[in-house]
């Protein structure tokens, strides 16, 4: 190529960028931007922080809060005492699970220990939070008993947590 054909080649590339883009927008167009209420709950298996395998499926029947969380997140930090309160108040009758996105565990470990954290926390592949559709963290997904969504809380704020017992009250 010299350089009398870059002209034409730089409108090549920017025929194919835009044909990719377009291509990405048209496939994208049937799928939701989030999960909703009444959606399947995708199913999941992930290593806790022993390295025990939990599984999605291993609670079917069952009411369970899956929230999506970071270490390095502020809220997701000030959420975690209403969490422990919520883990609390139905540990025996639904399931709370948090999902850590972060890459490191010692991150986690150190939140865990620092906060006190009560409920089983488990490493996300990246797969899960993607097939969640998670856009922000905290983002908190009630499933009902049988595996579907009931509702979605993404961010958080005082009135997440009471909002979140109501809806498991209203589940069990």
């Amino acid at each position: 190529m010299t350089p009398a054909d870059w002209p034409s080649a730089g409108r090549l590339y920017s025929k194919a960028i835009v044909l990719l883009v377009c291509l990405a927008l048209f496939a994208s167009c049937g799928r939701k931007a989030s999960l909703e209420a009444g959606d399947r709950a995708p199913e999941f298996s992930l290593r806790d922080m022993d390295g025990k395998a939990v599984s999605l499926s291993d609670y079917r029947g069952r009411v369970v809060v899956v929230e999506f969380w970071a270490s390095w997140c502020e809220p997701c930090r000030v959420a975690i005492p209403e969490m422990n309160s919520i883990y609390e108040k139905y540990k025996d009758r639904a399931v709370l699970l948090a999902i850590s996105v972060d890459r490191d565990i010692s991150d986690v470990a150190s939140v865990i220990e620092e906060e006190k954290i009560l409920y089983p926390v488990l490493f996300d592949d990246r797969d899960v939070n993607r097939a969640y559709r998670v856009s922000a963290v905290p983002s908190t997904f009630l499933i009902n008993k049988s595996g579907r969504i009931a509702e979605v809380h993404k961010g958080y704020s005082p009135e997440t947590a009471h909002e979140i017992s109501k809806a498991v009250e209203g589940l069990l």
